[in-house]
């Protein structure tokens, strides 16, 4: 009883299993044609609807190929898109859908689709186009035809600054193509790039690496192949498929070196890795097979045939299957099992020859020479001992044409990529150059305005001494003389009261117009230019005004004050205190007085108090003394504030606002 629960147990188990196995399997498995027909119906905006079609068609062209066809001729029905938009994606279908079997019907194709899509001005679909050019023309073995493509492609991104992410796949592809190539400096040159471009994790860090590994390989540098790699073979976090490829890689290298036990633990360890993400592969199993054969562990040996044999052969590569018939046959050699060794050696002989001929070939051909000399075939050995030596002619052959022809390649790759450094650097240089120049000359002509302001300034500070010392010496001197001709008038003709009177009036004109020259060879003279001088000017003015009438004073002004004011401000802001004060001691009446200047930022505030019979401020007055103050307060500036308060026996109060 117990014994049949567990069976029932078990055999729900297994029942639970693999229906889940399935539900995943549905899960993952890619829609049918006909599925994907009833979703692109679904999908109402025509844009969309003719992106998922493009999308399909790219996908899963090798599963479902007469369905592609199928697909690009809806395509060139759909409605409610431009002429142009309908033969860009046609034809974009029709180049993936030609791109393996048929390179040059793919490049066909390839041409109108590209132009149209310049058209539409879709980049990403240009970009992609271009790729996929190179990928034809390197498959058509126009190598540097490829090689232009993929270095305009990388200008065309970065001109129109698409993601970063196509960064990494021209770079890779164009690197792809220098190994291919075999110019593996340049490829070392564009890894280096790639690194650089940066931000790099550690999955893109070790990919790189593991790609130089390759190079240096390539190059018969083993011990700085290794080097490099063992950067990576400690590093937490990479991804598992990551992780084993540097296994495997490191085990190769390990072989070439003569490290098979080295080899054999790189190899363990990546087998582990597969069986822990359920990823077992043929190639790695493959791989430690033959290390355990060379190794001399036959029993190890046997269970990895074992291994081997439990998968399906018709879905491994066929080189990979050459080899494993080829290791098949050295074990029954050394097993003394000939039979089995020619059965094995005619397996990978056969198999070789569906590949363009390569050194496997010469191998299937030589084990199985052993396996009939070993069965006493000596004649039919020796025959085939004759085509291993015409095989091994005719690969070394095609191996010298072909390195003639990569040679020619990478010499003119390697021609172009030294000339584009050397226009970069010239470009660098020149553009330093001119920056040098442009900087030169911008201080020549900064020195140039400064010197001709310096001219200019000194020229105009010559201008207003000469005008100060003219004013000086013959105006104000003439001045004089017409009050001190009045004087004596004065004296000489006291007997006539009239005439006394004008000569007074001309006496006063005189003094009066004096007193203004003055006030003007004073504003324009360079020497009282600065704030020192006209605050203490003002201080010297109100103070002797001040104490002409016996008024008592407190003059509070800042002597730090300093603001930008021209000589046509400076004139105006002394005449208008000059009428403030000179109004106040005459006609005030005052006893006392106060005067202020303020500066905050760009702005003087000067107020003058006084305690004096005060005055109707809303009545018009005789005299010009308070439109004046107006008048060149906005002369200085419309944004100029007067506030005048005065009353009757109240005294008065002037606020004067200056803005700078």
């Amino acid at each position: 009883m117990i014994r049949f629960t567990f069976c029932v147990i078990f055999m729900f188990a297994c029942v639970q299993a693999f229906s889940q196995q399935r539900t995943r399997q549905v899960q993952n498995r890619p829609p049918s044609f006909s599925e994907f027909q009833i979703i692109i119906d679904s999908i109402q905006d025509p844009d969309s609807a003719i992106n998922e079609m493009a999308q399909f068609a790219k996908t899963l062209v090798n599963r479902y190929p007469d369905s592609t066809l199928a697909l690009a001729k809806r395509v060139r029905n759909f409605e409610n898109l431009s002429q142009t938009k309908r033969d860009a994606y046609h034809n974009y279908i029709l180049t993936y859908y030609w791109f393996r079997p048929n390179p040059d019907s793919a490049l066909f194709y390839l041409k109108p689709t590209l132009s149209a899509f310049q058209e539409l001005t879709d980049r990403i679909k240009v970009l992609e186009l271009m790729v996929l050019e190179a990928r034809i023309e390197s498959r058509r073995n126009n190598y540097l035809v490829a090689e232009e493509i993929y270095l305009d492609a990388i200008n065309f991104m970065q001109a129109n600054e698409l993601n970063s992410d196509n960064n990494d796949v021209l770079y890779n592809e164009l690197t792809d193509l220098y190994m291919r190539v075999g110019a593996v400096d340049l490829a070392l040159e564009r890894y280096q790039q790639l690194i650089e471009l940066g931000p790099v994790n550690p999955d893109r860090r070790c990919n790189i690496i593991l790609k130089i590994s390759n190079a240096y390989k390539r190059n018969q540098e083993i011990e700085k192949a290794k080097e490099e790699l063992l950067k990576c073979e400690d590093e937490e976090g990479l991804q598992v498929g990551l992780k084993i490829a540097v296994l495997r890689s490191l085990g190769d290298l390990e072989a070439v070196l003569g490290n098979p036990k080295e080899q054999i633990i790189r190899f363990e360890s990546a087998i582990e890795l597969e069986a822990k993400s359920n990823d077992k592969r043929f190639t790695t199993q493959l791989f430690l097979a033959k290390a355990y054969f060379e190794d001399g562990q036959s029993s190890k040996v046997d269970s990895m045939i074992i291994e081997l044999n439990k998968q399906n052969l018709d879905r491994v590569q066929p080189p990979a299957r050459v080899d494993f018939y080829l290791l098949r046959a050295k074990i029954d050699l050394k097993g003394k099992n000939f039979n089995e060794a020619l059965s094995h050696s005619e397996e990978a002989v056969k198999l070789a020859k569906r590949l363009p001929p390569t050194p496997l070939l010469i191998d299937a051909y030589g084990l199985k020479a052993d396996a009939l000399s070993s069965l006493g075939n000596y004649e039919e050995a020796f025959n085939i001992t004759k085509t291993i030596n015409e095989t091994n002619n005719f690969v070394k052959e095609r191996a010298r044409i072909s390195e003639e022809a990569m040679g020619k390649v990478r010499f003119q790759m390697t021609a172009k990529n030294r000339e584009l450094q050397n226009v970069t650097t010239e470009l660098g240089t020149v553009k330093t150059r001119n920056a040098i120049i442009t900087f030169v000359l911008i201080l020549i002509g900064l020195y140039v305005i400064y010197r001709y302001r310096i001219y200019y300034l000194l020229k105009e500070e010559r201008t207003r001494n000469i005008i100060a010392r003219d004013l000086h010496d013959d105006l104000s001197a003439t001045l004089s003389s017409i009050s001190f001709f009045s004087e004596a008038a004065k004296r000489e003709s006291k007997s006539s009261e009239s005439n006394s009177k004008f000569l007074n009036r001309i006496d006063e004109s005189a003094l009066e117009a004096k007193e203004k020259i003055n006030d003007i060879i004073w504003a324009i003279d360079p020497e009282n230019d600065d704030w020192d001088t006209f605050i203490t000017k003002c201080k010297r003015y109100a103070a002797e005004m001040f104490e002409s009438k016996s008024i008592s004073y407190d003059i509070d002004i800042d002597n730090d004050i300093e603001l930008p004011v021209n000589i046509r401000a400076r004139k105006d802001l002394w005449l208008i205190f000059k009428e403030i004060i000179t109004n106040l001691v005459r006609h005030s009446e005052a006893t006392s007085a106060k005067v202020r200047f303020e500066v905050n930022k760009n702005r003087l505030t000067i107020c003058v108090i006084d305690n004096g019979i005060g005055f109707d401020s809303s009545l018009k007055h005789k005299g010009n003394g308070i439109s004046n103050i107006q008048r060149r307060m906005n002369l200085i500036s419309k944004k100029n504030q007067v506030h005048l308060n005065s009353a009757a026996d109240e005294g008065t109060r002037w606020e004067l606002v200056f803005n700078f």
